[in-house]
Parts: C-alpha cells; sequence; structure tokens
C-alpha cells in the first residue's frame, strides 16, 4: 500500500499537472505526426501525378518518333555515290571506336582518274578529295586507318597529321586527314 502522505492535496495537484503535461506533449507529437503524414502522403500523390504526365509523354514521344521513322522510310534514300556512302562508313567507323569526327568535307571536284591494280586496268574511277578531321584515343584511330588497308577498299590516305595531348591515362590525338575516295564513273563504285 502506498503511505498516506502522497495522497495529500499538493500531490494531487501535482499529478494532475503532470498528466497535462503529458497529455499536451502526445497532443504535439501527435499533431506532428499526423501533418508530417499529411506533407508525405500529398508529396506521393504529386510525384504520382509527375510520374503519369512523364509516362504520357514518353508514349507521345514514342509514337512520334515511330511516326518520324515511318516517314524517313517512306523518303528516297540520300545520294549513293562512293563519298557518301564512305562518309557514312567512316562515321560508323568512328563511332564504334569512341572517335570524334568534327569534319568530313569533299575538296574540289571529282577528278576522272584511270585506275590500274597489278597492271591491269579496273576502269575510270571518279577521285574525290576528301579532309576529315576529328579526335580520339591514338590506338583508336590507328586501327580506324588499319580499314583502309583492305584491297577492296576505294580509298587512300594522302595525308595526315596529328596533335596529342594527354588526358589522364589516355593519350588523346586531333587528327587531321585528306582522302582520296574513289567512285567508279558508272556508280558501281
Amino acid at each position: 500500500m502506498l503511505p498516506p502522505n502522497l495522497y495529500n492535496r499538493e500531490n494531487v495537484e501535482r499529478l494532475r499537472y503532470a498528466q497535462l503535461a503529458a497529455t499536451g506533449v502526445a497532443v504535439v507529437i501527435c499533431g506532428y505526426l499526423v501533418i508530417t503524414s499529411l506533407i508525405g502522403v500529398q508529396g506521393t500523390w504529386s510525384a504520382e501525378r509527375m510520374l503519369r504526365r512523364a509516362k504520357t509523354e514518353a508514349a507521345g514521344l514514342s509514337r512520334e518518333a515511330a511516326r518520324e521513322r515511318r516517314l524517313e522510310a517512306k523518303l528516297s534514300p540520300p545520294s549513293d555515290s562512293g563519298v557518301d556512302r564512305f562518309a557514312v562508313q567512316f562515321a560508323e567507323w568512328a563511332a564504334n571506336r569512341e572517335i570524334r569526327v568534327e569534319s568530313f568535307v569533299p575538296e574540289g571536284t571529282p577528278t576522272p582518274t584511270e585506275i590500274t591494280l597489278d597492271g591491269s586496268r579496273v576502269g575510270l574511277w571518279n577521285a574525290n578529295k576528301v579532309r576529315v578531321k576529328g579526335q580520339g584515343g591514338y590506338a583508336e584511330l590507328m586501327s580506324l586507318l588499319d580499314e583502309f588497308r583492305n584491297p577492296c577498299m576505294p580509298v587512300q590516305l594522302d595525308s595526315f597529321s596529328l596533335q596529342s595531348a594527354c588526358a589522364g591515362d589516355k593519350t588523346l590525338v586531333s587528327f587531321d586527314l585528306v582522302l582520296t575516295v574513289y567512285e567508279n564513273k558508272n556508280g558501281a563504285g
């Protein structure tokens, strides 16, 4: 049993104030939790709305891209000359090796040239001078230039200049190539 002096009026009043203070603190904590919960729910709802909006926009962009691809497929193919075809091939080789091609510019007009290979006449071809500038890794550039060794490749490396710069552990080079791209005069090359 509890001693009778705990039941005096002052202790009962103190206990009542303590209960009121504890109730006040509990109400404040509950109010804080309710407010933060409501803010969290509101944030979730707004995130869901933004996600739905982005999903709708992405679907619209996907439909537009598909429409553009269909339209591009219906259009006539680009010029299929030797220089244009080689530019596409060169860009693909460069992209595969992470080399950036900054410019691919034909220089002058095509020059008709009689081609002979091992004493055999191959025919009359147009020789197109092309200047290619860009930059990439040294090893990757050498690998790209190695593509020209193929005897069936109608391209000749006339001149090149390299400027190197070290970037971390990789040696980068800026290059300036002058190529001769041969195109069969009857359009077959």
